[in-house]
């Protein structure tokens, strides 16, 4: 969370720096479901990611809306989509989200 904290102090990411922005947010994302899960994320795909993550049971929405963010996130990292800013605020709102409701889940 403090490395999302560091992401959204950012101011918004210029064209050059978006596509780090989303490789360190979802490098975020992968860290801490490697750490607090256990699963091997760093080498998935994020669509394999998204298979390893049905186990978690995240409501529908939530669900959708995470695998939005890290197919935007694959979107801008090889496809060279350069999202605007509502977006990217979007993407990090989501991964904290998710880390937040994961969380409940991985404690529970």
């Amino acid at each position: 969370l403090q490395s999302l904290e560091e992401l959204e102090k950012q101011s918004a990411p210029a064209n050059g720096e978006i596509k780090i922005f989303h490789t360190r947010l979802n490098d975020v994302f992968r860290w801490y479901l490697y750490r607090k899960a256990n699963l091997a994320t760093m080498e998935k795909t994020s669509g394999e990611l998204m298979v390893q993550l049905r186990q978690f049971n995240l409501p529908a929405g939530a669900f959708t809306r995470l695998a939005q963010a890290l197919r935007m996130g694959d979107a801008v990292k090889f496809a060279k989509y350069q999202p605007g800013i509502v977006e990217n605020e979007d993407s990090l709102s989501t991964v904290r989200q998710s880390i937040g409701e994961l969380d409940k889940i991985i404690s529970s």
